[in-house]
């Protein structure tokens, strides 16, 4: 059988979603999302999409290898050994997992494709958890943020995205609403 890109990326993904809400291993959720977001980031540079743009543009000239160190930190650890091969790998924000698939998400839909129903429902998740990065024209805004307001602690959350999963299944096409590329 033979798989694009985006089979790979689809599958990667939906299945780092699927242990993030398992609370699955940290370090294979972001494993899965980095070479996920990498091939994305590198179609997005070469079909000279927008996606890339976001993160070319957002870091100041001289600093790209402090933020993308920071941000490759656990895939690059899991990688190398030949530059340090006693080194620790310390502090692990479990957060930067959710953000690190939501810019997966992002660089799918940059790709004019709808997302696939795992994607969409993590997309949702994620927004509830953070409603501040929702523009003021957001489709579903005011509902969204009355869910945000009533949001538990992350781990309630993470159950919920779980439970999303299992209830919804595979949705019927046309079945969901689907955040548009210009909504980005």
């Amino acid at each position: 059988m033979a798989l694009t890109k985006f089979d790979v990326v689809e599958r990667q993904v939906t299945t780092a979603i699927k242990l993030l809400f398992d609370r699955g291993d940290f370090i294979s959720i972001n494993t899965l999302g980095s070479a996920a977001f990498r091939v994305l980031y590198d179609i997005s540079q070469k079909k000279k999409h927008k996606f890339h743009v976001l993160f070319d543009d957002l870091i100041a000239p001289g600093k790209e290898r402090i933020f993308w160190g920071y941000f490759n930190r656990v895939s690059e650890f899991s990688k190398h050994a030949d530059r340090n091969p006693d080194d620790l790998l310390k502090n692990q924000d479990e957060t930067l997992n959710d953000h690190l698939l939501f810019f997966c998400c992002v660089g799918w839909l940059d790709s004019g494709r709808p997302l696939p129903h795992a994607m969409n429902l993590f997309w949702h998740w994620y927004i509830i958890g953070h409603p501040d990065i929702m523009k003021p024209d957001y489709p579903m805004r005011n509902q969204i943020l009355a869910v945000a307001n009533n949001s538990k602690s992350r781990s309630v959350r993470l159950e919920a995205g779980k439970q999303m999963l299992l209830r919804y299944g595979e949705p019927k096409p046309g079945t969901i609403r689907i955040p548009s590329k210009d909504k980005l």
